[in-house]
């Protein structure tokens, strides 16, 4: 199997450490698979991953901790060994004082003749072609202090390349939290499942290139345990987003009507416009400060612009199919009352920025999409920022309570939806380059011109965010991250929502 075949062969289902664990139990008392199989089975597939991420390698050091992640590390230690690669083992704790399956590796080990020591910090490595993690993996439950910090920073401090087993030490893998300091992988080598904590939040920056083995578990054991997340797939695009009809109009592709732009911010209600237009909605109003109209149109002439103080608003939102409210808003008396008249109607609202300030105030009971980043939802959830993303997942999950009526988007590094039946969907593409003005608004955009063309709301939603990150990390991919804009993310809009033209020219885009 080629790199780029490991390396893309992730799976759709996450799940939570708990799950996991029950996901062992099932294999060891339904396929008699014991624990020390299913450890030589994760070393095995380990050292494969090892050898095709790293070509040449003559020597390598495993960092092993306390449990059956340095099982894993001692197994795939006698197994690089057994390969005549030179090995050096740096334990935190003793060999001799593991338990159960780990103390088991740790023997096959020592009977190798694997070179082993007690860490130190004054330590030196020599020649050393990749260090290997085994100090917690999902075994992390208490702060990491003492020998166990050194050992992470002496790891992060050297520069050769990292592999981690399972998720890196410190990371913890139900929420992707680092709470005091983490391994820096190159590349993460996860068993059985895929972990919830690998894909949002601090992980984003500790787990490197992630891959995935199923230690050759039948298909039928994971069929027993319903996932905790899935990932949002590129496929779901070809699947929702069909061919148009020739005999169309623009009447059948919806009215998008944005409301905001307070003084100075009126670019923010421009980029909601052009994106509704460029995911395929038929019409978009502007409501906006009067000195807003006329530049707004100038630059994009098949937005319709109007000022607040001349709009009637019970024909204006009669004839809209969704509404967005909150880009460029502000949080004056003219925004209040913009956001008061937007939302005395039943139409389907997207809130945002400080649409999202005006919410807490006054709630709506309209069908609702709501898309704060970390520090809004803090807003709504009355916590911090850095309560919510220590555990963006549960943050999601009472957002989700306080708004019933609402489908929900926690934005930042590996966005969250969480769908009615409780499971999550994770988005693990975009790229740190989006964290720039103006994204939000053309993400919120986007999610109201597919909603406004007829996909329900939480698919609107789900395909919004997918496709806003793939756009992402293709002008990454054209330009580079530092220096992206919003607007640039503009012009390739419509090749992603024509995914026929996709499919036919360039079919890398999805990759």
């Amino acid at each position: 199997m080629s790199l780029d075949k490991i390396i893309e062969n992730l799976p759709v289902e996450i799940y939570q450490t708990q799950q996991i664990r029950d996901l062992e139990q099932i294999a060891i008392n339904q396929y008699l698979i014991d624990e020390t199989q299913l450890m030589a089975r994760a070393a095995q597939a380990a050292f494969m991953h090892l050898q095709m991420l790293f070509t040449n390698i003559n020597a390598i050091a495993v960092f092993c901790g306390p449990g059956n992640n340095a099982g894993d590390g001692y197994y795939l230690a006698k197994l690089a060994k057994d390969a005549g690669i030179a090995v050096t083992i740096y334990y935190l704790v003793s060999p001799d004082k593991l338990q159960g399956a780990a103390a088991w590796a740790a023997a096959e080990a020592k009977n190798a003749k694997v070179t082993m020591h007690a860490f130190d910090e004054h330590v030196l490595l020599e020649n050393v072609d990749v260090i290997v993690d085994a100090l917690f993996g999902t075994g992390l439950s208490k702060s990491i202090m003492g020998e166990y910090a050194q050992a992470i920073t002496w790891i992060n401090h050297h520069f050769v390349p990292v592999l981690s087993l399972d998720i890196p030490s410190g990371v913890c893998s139900d929420t992707g939290a680092v709470k005091d300091i983490a391994v820096v992988a190159d590349f993460t080598v996860t068993f059985l499942g895929l972990k919830s904590g690998l894909f949002t939040g601090d992980a984003v920056d500790y787990c490197g290139q992630i891959t995935y083995d199923d230690l050759a578990l039948p298909a039928e054991l994971f069929l027993q345990i319903e996932p905790f997340a899935v990932r949002l797939m590129p496929e779901i695009v070809a699947d929702y987003l069909m061919p148009r009809a020739q005999n169309s109009h623009k009447g059948q592709f919806g009215h998008v009507v944005v409301v905001g732009g307070d003084f100075g911010m009126a670019g923010a209600v421009s980029l909601v416009a052009n994106a509704v237009l460029r995911v395929g909605a038929g019409k978009v109003t502007v409501v906006t400060r009067a000195e807003h109209v006329a530049p707004i149109v100038s630059f994009r002439p098949e937005v319709m612009a109007i000022s607040s103080e001349h709009v009637n608003w019970t024909t204006l939102l009669a004839s809209a199919d969704v509404i967005v409210l909150g880009s460029g808003l502000g949080r004056s008396d003219w925004s209040q009352s913009v956001y008061l008249a937007a939302t005395q109607t039943d139409k389907p609202l997207i809130i945002d920025a400080d649409g999202l300030y005006f919410l807490k105030q006054y709630p709506c009971k309209a069908s609702m999409i709501l898309t704060p980043h970390p520090g809004e939802a803090a807003l709504l959830l009355e916590q911090t920022t850095q309560t919510v993303q220590m555990s963006r997942y549960q943050a999601l999950h009472q957002l989700k309570q306080q708004y019933a009526n609402a489908d929900i988007v926690l934005k930042g590094a590996g966005s969250l939806i969480l769908e009615d039946d409780g499971i999550f969907s994770v988005c693990d593409r975009g790229n740190a380059g989006m964290a720039t003005a103006g994204m939000g608004d053309i993400l919120a955009g986007m999610i109201a011109g597919l909603w406004a063309q007829g996909f329900d709301k939480f698919t609107a939603l789900e395909l919004g965010v997918l496709i806003h990150a793939m756009a992402g990390d293709r002008v990454a991919l054209l330009q580079g991250e530092r220096g992206m804009l919003a607007t640039d993310l503009l012009s390739l809009l419509p090749v992603f929502v024509n995914p026929e033209i996709e499919e036919d020219d360039d079919e890398d885009l999805y990759h």
